[in-house]
């Protein structure tokens, strides 16, 4: 009878332990799982910083372009400024030899 007590005893404990290995396992997997959400959430932010840099690095270079889009529209303006001038003393001079003819 006392070996059937230990055994029964023995056995007991053996479902235990498998019913806590089990349980680890699941707590395990859980983990695991855990793990893999959080490597996949890292990607995703890596990633993104790789696109904001770039958003980044396209504006910086939007800008300089912009500078100097705005750089030539000013130098084009004086450009137009100066001949705006010339041809308005041209028209003066024209004007004032017309008037010299006409005496």
């Amino acid at each position: 009878q006392k070996y059937e007590e230990l055994r029964a005893e023995a056995e007991k404990q053996r479902q235990q332990k498998d019913a806590r290995i089990e349980e680890l396992s699941k707590g395990i997997a859980q983990l695991q799982q855990a793990q893999d959400t959080m490597s996949e959430r890292y990607k995703k932010v890596h990633t993104t910083e790789l696109q904001l840099k770039q958003a980044q690095q396209e504006l910086q270079q939007a800008e300089q372009q912009l500078a100097e889009a705005t750089k030539q529209v000013a130098e084009k303006e004086q450009l137009l400024d100066a001949k705006t001038k010339e041809t308005q003393d041209l028209q003066e001079k024209i004007q004032a030899q017309a008037a010299d003819m006409a005496e």
